[in-house]
């Protein structure tokens, strides 16, 4: 059983201004160097975005679209393009998406030979070049109870127990971090959200940010039946135009 300890405020990360400090990086997105298993290594874009509420999906799209055309992205050489830097997108997102309940999920490029049906394994650099893989973590299933030995979760989950939305101590904007720090990825992590939790300035951003959600959502909902309306009439004119005969 993992012991509690209930004395270190953190910032939830799941708020956009907060997200960023922890990233260290105003545009969320860096290159890494992996190692593939084939032992080589290559460099990377990793995009992280991450949305509280479900109302940013076309920033998702937006955000990715530009590192397609990103042209830092992209070595030629004499007008011919030697190397194009591949793509990962990792998704936070703090609201449930339908038809999967797993709390991470990866998205990868699978091949297939339209011919036999067949997968095919992609290595080409011009597959890596047009799309991409992608990797969805569903904050809001994070659960108390899968911490409860945290000595043996995966290095993913122990980092994820930092996102959990449970434990707060003002609404949603500030929370308790109750496990033991077992490493220093967490300590880093857990050091930078207790100082922004301590700015006495934050609370007011935060809350900021939540209004300017809750506008969007408004005026989404506002468009979202004013097209209803406009169907709705669309559909009562089409009745009765077939009612006097005159499609």
């Amino acid at each position: 059983m993992t012991k509690k300890q209930d004395d270190i405020i953190i910032a939830n990360p799941m708020y956009d201004v907060v997200f960023k400090l922890l990233m260290a990086d105003k545009d969320i997105d860096f290159v890494a160097t992996i190692r593939t298993k084939d032992g080589d290594e290559k460099k990377i874009l990793i995009e992280i975005q991450q949305s509280l509420k479900p109302y940013n999906i076309l920033r998702f799209r937006t955000y990715i679209a530009e590192q397609y055309k990103n042209p830092d992205n992209i070595v030629a050489k004499d007008d011919e393009v030697v190397k194009v830097m591949p793509i990962v997108a990792i998704y936070m997102l703090g609201f449930k998406i339908a038809g999967t309940s797993q709390v991470a999920v990866k998205i990868k490029r699978v091949g297939e030979d339209l011919i036999d049906s067949s997968d095919v394994e992609i290595k080409n650099p011009l597959f890596e070049a047009l799309t991409h893989d992608a990797y969805f973590i569903q904050v809001s299933r994070i659960k108390q109870e899968m911490f409860d030995d945290l000595e043996n979760c995966s290095e993913l989950m122990k980092i994820l127990s930092v996102f959990e939305q449970n434990y707060f101590t003002d609404k949603e904007y500030f929370k308790k971090y109750p496990y033991p720090i077992t490493n220093k990825i967490i300590k880093k992590m857990v050091n930078t959200l207790e100082r922004v939790a301590a700015d006495p300035k934050m609370r007011r951003i935060m809350q900021e940010e939540e209004f300017a959600a809750l506008d969007v959502a408004f005026l989404q909902d506002v468009v979202t039946r004013k097209d209803y309306a406009l169907a709705q009439k669309d559909k009562e004119i089409a009745e009765l135009r077939k009612m006097l005969g005159l499609n």
